[in-house]
């Protein structure tokens, strides 16, 4: 009996970090062939922008509910279906014409966003004496593979056509099926005790009218504008400067894999600390000086120091938010509740940036006003990650 005890909390973990493989891969493999995509279905920079937009739309569309769903039937019940719909979107978006192309995203975004706010809690529940460990694991497992697939994305269409490209993830997601099986049946998982589906402040406000949610909600918000703008057009911010598409696509993948130490080592060291405002000061720093350098830069070697930068930036700006979730809360129904409510919102924040950085580039004819905006965006998180970080809870 005692050998099963332990023997659940590791599946349980290697079942989340499988998932956490699928979580971003099918998102950014897009960036580095966009263009590719818009020449072959003649689609508008703002058009194209949606390929990347529309993920973050079903994420704010699923994520309020996502918390009642797991009440309701369990999280690895949930959890299985968003896989499930991960699967079905991969296929129609791979293998389909032009609106298979949008749908399957749509829908391949609502599977991602069930696993989006329902990691973080599980892990806040299921690891209660490692969470910092764990959500640093989870995070540099998204990164991972966000990196792996940016860096693959435009070889293996040039070798293998764009559609088998995207098509590439397929088996991960049946791999992660196969693994997650087991959670689906566990007792455990089911909700215990009747409760709130709202969350509370300490003045029996609804968590929607406590500021400290909205700065948390913000900070989420404006980390994935920026990193999802990035997502979508720094290939294209590199072939504009010279590179080749091959280069941009390898400059892609130095900026996902830069923020693999920053997500591993940021959710412990916030873990150790009563308020993360010293981390968020740092970090505002580095994105803010990072971005300024990529618009002025002119060479090989400072643009590889700028994407370095604001990769490194951005591996932190991910780990600290999905930190905050657990932090500013006391319970994991609580963390459901509120990576909800932080997702919802703040992801249609984010599903602005990249068409928003299309259309300007449309109309300007270069990256800089885009690239401009992002670096506004950059002092708006700084500041307001000053508020989410300091050392307080949400009360109930």
């Amino acid at each position: 009996m005692q050998i099963k005890r332990s023997f659940l909390p590791s599946a349980l973990a290697i079942g989340i970090l499988f998932v956490a493989f699928n979580l971003r891969a099918p998102i950014t493999g897009i960036g580095p062939i966009i263009h590719i995509l818009k020449d072959y279905f003649n689609l508008s920079g703002g058009t194209g922008g949606l390929l990347t937009t529309l993920p973050l739309l079903a994420f704010a569309a699923v994520s309020p509910f996502v918390a009642q769903f797991s009440k309701k039937y369990g999280y690895g019940m949930v959890m299985f279906a968003g896989l499930i719909l991960l699967l079905v979107g991969e296929l129609i978006r791979s293998y389909t014409g032009i609106a298979g192309l949008f749908a399957g995203t749509l829908l391949l975004g609502v599977g991602i966003g069930i696993g989006n706010v329902l990691l973080p809690s599980i892990i806040k529940k299921e690891f209660v004496l490692h969470t910092g460990l764990m959500l640093g694991l989870y995070t540099l497992s998204l990164n991972i593979f966000a990196s792996i697939s940016a860096g693959a994305s435009a070889p293996l269409t040039e070798r293998m056509g764009w559609r088998n490209s995207l098509a590439v993830w397929i088996p991960l997601v049946l791999i992660t099926l196969f693994i997650w099986l087991p959670q689906v049946f566990k007792r455990n998982h089911s909700a215990s005790e009747p409760e709130k589906v709202i969350l509370v402040n300490d003045k029996g406000l609804s968590i929607w009218k406590s500021m400290l949610a909205w700065w948390v909600t913000l900070y989420m918000g404006i980390q994935s504008f920026i990193f999802y703008g990035l997502t979508a057009w720094l290939p294209s911010v590199m072939i504009s400067k010279g590179l080749s598409a091959e280069a941009a696509g390898n400059m892609t993948f130095l900026f996902q894999i830069a923020g693999l130490p920053t997500s591993l080592i940021i959710p412990s060291i916030a873990y150790k600390c009563k308020g993360q405002q010293t981390l968020t000061i740092i970090n505002g720093l580095i994105l803010i000086s990072g971005l300024i350098f990529l618009i002025v830069s002119s060479s090989l070697w400072h643009y590889i120091l700028a994407v370095t930068l604001v990769g490194l930036a951005c591996g932190a700006n991910l780990s600290l938010a999905i930190s905050f979730i657990s932090l500013r809360v006391s319970t994991s129904r609580k963390a459901t509740e509120l990576s909800g409510m932080s997702q919802s919102v703040g992801y249609i924040l984010a599903a602005i940036s990249p068409v928003l950085m299309g259309v300007v580039h449309d109309w300007t004819l270069n990256w800089a006003l885009a690239l401009g905006i992002l670096v506004i965006a950059s002092g708006m998180l700084w500041l307001i990650g000053f508020k989410a970080a300091g050392d307080v809870v949400i009360k109930s």
